[in-house]
């Protein structure tokens, strides 16, 4: 579901990498362009953001191939409060 990047890939934004390998991220960025989604895929979108109540919250999980894991839980804001936010960093990735 992400958004393509330059060379019509589809995979996250590393924003800051780990010093000891380039391959890996300490701050990715994951953005995915609903009009560009097919239906199946815009309809598990619709499903996992489509509700704005503040008292839902979704759980992010990442796990790196050696089975660190990384989680982060959140809530859909309203979508007039859904504007672009700067990046925060935050635990190892």
């Amino acid at each position: 579901m992400l958004k393509t990047d330059a060379h019509n890939h589809r995979q996250p934004e590393v924003v800051i990498r780990e010093p000891d390998n380039s391959e890996m991220g300490r701050l990715i960025r994951l953005s995915i362009d609903p009009a560009q989604l097919e239906a199946p895929d815009f309809n598990r979108y619709k499903l996992w953001f489509g509700k704005t109540n503040p008292e839902t919250k979704l759980t992010f999980a990442v796990t790196n191939p050696d089975g660190q894991k990384a989680e982060i839980s959140f809530t859909v804001p309203p979508s007039s409060a859904q504007t672009a936010q700067p990046a925060q960093s935050g635990g190892n990735v």
